[in-house]
């Protein structure tokens, strides 16, 4: 029986938790800073998109010259 009240008590307490976490984070008025997107992860992404470019290239004159 303890191990049930204690399994009771646990469950209802990550509830709880999880619900306040839930009302803290979906304020609409912090939807735009939630969503904001890191400025360095940003130029990382344009950083492999460019890397990518040149693979693609180097593999198109890799594919030419077979």
């Amino acid at each position: 029986i303890p191990k049930a009240v204690m399994c009771l008590l646990v469950n209802f307490s990550k509830e709880t938790v999880q619900n306040r976490l839930v009302t803290k984070l979906y304020k609409e008025s912090m939807f735009e800073e939630l969503l904001m997107e890191d400025q360095t992860l940003a130029q990382e992404r344009d950083k492999c998109i460019q890397v990518l470019a040149t693979y693609k290239k180097a593999s198109n004159i890799i594919s030419g010259t077979l």
